[in-house]
């Protein structure tokens, strides 16, 4: 289980200030571009993380984001963790001139590497059957093919709207990444208030962290086993294979 993205803005503040409280440790080997944020004129990088600043709005604002490659090189520095990160934004207004901070967006990403698990095909299957209920009103699949081969390069199934506080993403890393193992990823999107309750478990209970989040997917999205039949879908028991621990 990994943080995978992370997104939080920090209303009337500076940008120096931002960047030092929280990657003091890490080289100076920052710069000052341009910023690819809409709303935001420049963006303070070492190239894997990105703070964005001199906004248009009333309010001056920065924009953290931690993508991807940031999160996982973030965890290769020894004087990093997760929680200590976290524990900083929680107390930040005890060092850091501002009016408050919006925790706008946390992905966690739970990676399999067997079939036997929650992939996109399998999970479009279910779909297909009849046998998914959730809280979630809507899904999508999204193929990417190469025009001149056919060659399929993308597998994407989407749960819940984009813009949603929540919304669940699964899809085939080996595609993405080129690679020869088999490998799915499943995506959990904590939004805006979301976000908040996965940072409130987070720093609260730590050691149920994994459990709360297995907890989320497990009761907005359920998938029926076909051998238990009952006159009501939410009356039949989950597949065997989808047991979150496993994933």
């Amino acid at each position: 289980m990994l943080i995978d993205y992370v997104l939080i803005s920090f209303i009337q503040t500076e940008v120096t200030s931002i960047s030092e409280y929280f990657f003091s440790y890490l080289p100076n080997d920052w710069e000052i571009l341009d910023s690819h944020v809409r709303g935001f004129q420049k963006m303070y990088t070492n190239r894997k993380i990105f703070v964005h600043y001199d906004n248009k709005g009333v309010k001056d604002t920065v924009l953290m984001e931690i993508r991807s490659n940031g999160c996982r090189f973030l965890e290769q520095e020894t004087e990093h963790s997760w929680l200590f990160f976290f524990q900083q934004l929680s107390e930040i207004a005890d060092t850091v001139s501002l009016e408050h901070f919006n925790v706008k967006r946390i992905d966690i990403a739970v990676d399999s590497f067997s079939k036997e698990t929650l992939t996109p095909t399998r999970a479009l299957d279910y779909l297909k059957r009849k046998l998914v209920t959730s809280r979630f009103q809507t899904s999508r699949l999204i193929n990417e093919f190469r025009i001149k081969t056919t060659d399929v390069i993308g597998e994407s199934l989407y749960f819940g709207k984009r813009t949603s506080d929540l919304s669940v993403l699964i899809y085939d890393k080996r595609l993405e990444t080129k690679g020869e193992t088999e490998w799915f990823r499943t995506e959990i999107r904590f939004r805006n208030s979301r976000a908040v309750k996965l940072l409130s478990a987070l720093l609260n209970q730590p050691e149920n962290f994994g459990a709360f989040v297995a907890e989320v997917l497990e009761k907005n999205i359920q998938f029926r086993s076909s051998y238990h039949m009952r006159s009501e879908l939410r009356r039949q028991p989950l597949a065997k294979w989808y047991h979150i621990r496993r994933i």
